[in-house]
């Protein structure tokens, strides 16, 4: 720590160069402490030449670093006086007087003191309770700064600088933990998948080695890979669904309790058939199907048994070109419903025995 003595102050006993950093004083009765015990060092000198009243010629403030008897080993220049911070010439004689300067009293502050004109580091937290600026830049890894509202953060952050799970809108994504969850309300869709021009696949999916067992072409054309123990395919377009198993198609449940195959129509006004079966995919022929009123109608040969209920049937539940049976149990006839495809009615009786 720095020295100090009350009103200390010689002269210098022999010239000193602009170069010298051995200093000879005339006597040291003054440079003492607190208990009288002569100064050591380090401690700060004013070196000048005060022969003119309120003049102070020729100055320069030297840092004393030790003492031996009546020499002091200085270091030249050490603080600026008067904006002049120069190592100069001194004659025998000039004036050699301890000084408090800047340096001195930075050398009493404890080891923390902090300063705002140089570089400070801080060894623990610091709370501050208003703003802070910084002109500068935040240099280290930024481990220590949380909470920060992004929403008071100016400019762009690098994307090189953000970590490698952030998701990107602009470029490939990979997700690789767990589900991923997208959630709309009900004035939303929760998700659309645009394609790019071209012919390319809107969506795929992928197993766990990486093949493609379902996608999604740019027509809207759905293709799924797999099955039952068999390979087949299934497409949706225009609002169809086609299905072509390689070793026919199943529909299973896993419930003995629940339905296996629900046909439901658009609405109570349906009028198109529930279910339809067809001879060929594409261009063939309908060859049974289901009305809107639960009626099956074949146009091929029916071979099994057939329901006969005991009343007679809505002729408007009659299709076109079609029979409906049912029994007159009072009169133990067999009633035999038809339509015509002019849409004429037709009974025909045929006795039971």
């Amino acid at each position: 720590m720095e020295q100090y003595a009350n009103a200390a102050q010689t002269t210098l006993a022999f010239p000193a160069s602009d170069t010298d950093t051995i200093l000879s004083v005339a006597d040291m009765t003054s440079f003492v402490d607190a208990s009288g015990t002569p100064l050591t060092g380090p401690f700060h000198i004013l070196v000048a030449d005060l022969s003119t009243p309120d003049v102070i010629a020729n100055p320069e403030i030297m840092l004393v670093n030790s003492v031996d008897g009546t020499t002091f080993e200085v270091a030249r220049a050490r603080e600026y006086f008067a904006g002049t911070q120069t190592a100069v010439a001194h004659s025998a004689g000039e004036t050699v007087s301890i000084v408090l300067t800047r340096e001195s009293f930075d050398n009493h502050l404890p080891p923390n003191a902090a300063y705002t004109d140089q570089a400070n580091f801080f060894s623990v937290p610091q709370t501050f309770v208003s703003d802070v600026e910084c002109q500068g830049t935040f240099k280290g890894d930024g481990s220590g700064i949380t909470n920060i509202d992004p929403v008071n953060i100016a400019g762009t952050i690098p994307f090189y600088k953000l970590p490698t799970n952030v998701v990107f809108t602009d470029s490939h994504n990979t997700f690789t933990v767990g589900r991923q969850f997208i959630q709309g309300d009900d004035n939303r869709t929760p998700l659309t998948v645009q394609s790019a021009p071209g012919f390319g696949y809107i969506q795929e999916w992928r197993d766990p080695n990486g093949t493609t067992v379902a996608t999604i072409g740019y027509d809207g054309r759905l293709v799924a890979l797999g099955g039952v123990g068999v390979s087949s395919t299934a497409g949706i377009s225009s609002g169809t669904l086609t299905v072509n198993g390689a070793g026919g198609n199943r529909v299973a449940t896993n419930t003995d309790t629940n339905t296996v195959l629900v046909v439901q129509g658009n609405s109570p006004g349906q009028s198109a058939n529930l279910q339809e079966w067809q001879n060929a995919v594409g261009a063939g022929s309908t060859v049974a199907w289901v009305t809107p009123t639960g009626v099956i109608a074949t146009k091929g040969v029916f071979s099994g048994s057939l329901a006969a209920p005991p009343t007679a049937p809505v002729d408007a539940n009659i299709p076109a070109s079609a029979i409906s049976f049912y029994v007159d149990e009072g009169t133990n006839n067999l009633k035999v419903r038809v339509r015509y495809s002019s849409g004429v009615y037709k009974t025909a009786t045929v006795p039971l025995v």
